[in-house]
């Protein structure tokens, strides 16, 4: 008889459906049931065989994974960046000098992971360890890493290998290499640069040269230093008549001046002296002068002679006014032929300067081109002067390392510590089956004959009661 068929009174009301409302408790909590560590435990023993599975299974992966992934092993070294052989990274960072920027730096490490470092260094490295076989560069690229490290000005070389001895190897190798690349890269670079300054000081020289030389022709063109000359010139006659003129206005009242006086002095002078001379001859000469003459010789001794002559002091006089006159007529003159002079040479000076001045100005927009060249050379000879400096400060060079700095240290988890990992997982994994096949077998078992399979939601107490009371009747 089927249940579904079966009246309702024969069911027993005092079998609660699971699922109902009579399965809350008071307040509506649920009952939290303790777990049975000695119950899951015998599951756990009663699915061994499930576990030994699960073991086997997790130390087959766990091998494969071991060998066909082994444990890798990193070199790691930093090359630090200095302005020359005499100062050290701990030097220049005491003295405070600049660091190189990152664009430099990374450019150092694609010089030193560049095809031709890589496949001189595999070449080397397999010589050296012949265990390797014929390592490529390409090969040996995917093994190095080369990257700047922000805000130190420094270099990171790492190079990963299963071969801790071989990835120290490989960095020794590599690092010398990488270094003369670089080497090589700055002297190309500074070569370029030199070309490049030189280049830039002769094109600044020629312009100068050539503005120089513009310059000068165009002066010889418009006649600059003959004009300037003439100018010259010109301010000097004027100069000269103006000084003239200056000394004749106080030269000519001193005259004037002298002129008064003389006139006022020679009506006082007379015209004529009178002269007297007393004989006073010697003895044979008066003897024969009174027997000449037939005077007595003693007669001789009293003899006077008297004449009228022209005043001398009133001749001199008259020869100062003469003089004094001509010189105030030579002054007044050479006053009226100065002023006439003066007027045509500041004429003609006004003129030539007009002249100049223009010239002057179309002079000073050459020579503005003239300076802005001569400054373009300048700098260019002070830019070579000291590009040498500059190009250390840009471009530094790469220290080499000691072997000591090179640490090489293991990436990841070791081999033993991946097997035991992925046997625990696989362990887990087991345990995780075996609970989920009690758990059907339990349900399984719950569920019972098909015509109950409407109440499976009824515990296995329940169900049992219900067969029971079945039976009975």
């Amino acid at each position: 008889m089927n249940i579904n068929e079966s009246s309702p009174e024969k069911v027993s009301p005092s079998l609660p459906v699971r699922g109902s409302l009579d399965d809350l408790p008071e307040g509506g909590a649920m009952d939290i049931k303790e777990v049975d560590i000695g119950k899951l435990i015998g599951k756990l023993v009663h699915g061994w065989k499930v576990l030994l599975g699960a073991a086997l299974i997790g130390a087959l992966v766990g091998t494969w994974v071991v060998w066909a992934y082994p444990n890798q092993y990193q070199a790691k070294v930093f090359l630090s960046a200095t302005l020359g052989e005499e100062f050290s990274p701990v030097t220049g960072s005491a003295l405070g000098t600049p660091k190189p920027s990152l664009e430099v730096l990374q450019e150092y490490a694609n010089q030193i992971t560049s095809p031709a470092v890589l496949e001189k260094a595999a070449k080397q490295l397999s010589e050296k360890s012949p265990g390797l076989g014929a390592l490529s560069g390409g090969q040996l690229r995917t093994m190095v890493t080369v990257s700047p490290v922000k805000d130190e000005g420094r270099l990171m070389v790492q190079v990963e290998m299963s071969d801790p001895e071989l990835a120290r190897t490989a960095a020794e190798e590599i690092v010398p290499i990488g270094i003369q690349a670089v080497g090589e890269f700055r002297a190309n670079q500074q070569k370029a640069l030199r070309k490049y300054v030189k280049a830039g000081v002769a094109s600044a020289q020629q312009a100068y040269q050539e503005a120089q030389d513009e310059m000068n022709q165009w002066q010889r063109d418009q006649k600059y230093i003959e004009k300037n000359a003439r100018l010259r010139e010109a301010n000097r006659r004027v100069e000269l008549l103006q000084q003239m003129l200056i000394t004749t206005q106080m030269e000519m009242p001193k005259i004037e001046t002298y002129l008064q006086t003389w006139e006022l002095l020679l009506p006082s002078l007379p015209a004529t002296t009178t002269q007297t001379f007393r004989w006073e001859g010697i003895d044979p000469l008066v003897q024969f002068l009174a027997k000449k003459w037939g005077v007595p010789q003693e007669q001789f001794s009293g003899v006077k002679f008297v004449w009228e002559a022209p005043s001398v002091v009133r001749q001199e006089v008259e020869k100062n006014l003469l003089q004094q006159q001509t010189a105030l007529q030579a002054l007044q003159n050479a006053q009226q032929v100065a002023q006439k002079m003066l007027l045509q040479y500041l004429d003609e000076l006004n003129q030539t300067q007009a002249e100049v001045d223009a010239l002057n100005a179309s002079l000073a927009i050459i020579q503005c081109r003239v300076n802005s060249a001569r400054n373009r050379y300048t700098a260019a000879q002070e830019a070579l002067a000291k590009w040498e400096e500059d190009f250390i400060r840009i471009f530094p060079f790469l220290s080499q390392p000691s072997a000591s700095s090179i640490v090489v240290q293991s990436k990841g988890l070791s081999a033993m510590k991946r097997w035991i990992g992925i046997e625990l997982l696989a362990l887990c994994g087991g345990a995780m089956v075996v609970f989920l096949l009690d758990a059907s077998r339990r349900q399984a078992k719950a569920i019972g004959p098909a015509d109950l399979s409407t109440f499976s939601a009824l515990t296995s107490e329940e169900q049992e009661m219900l067969m029971a009371k079945k039976r009975s009747a």
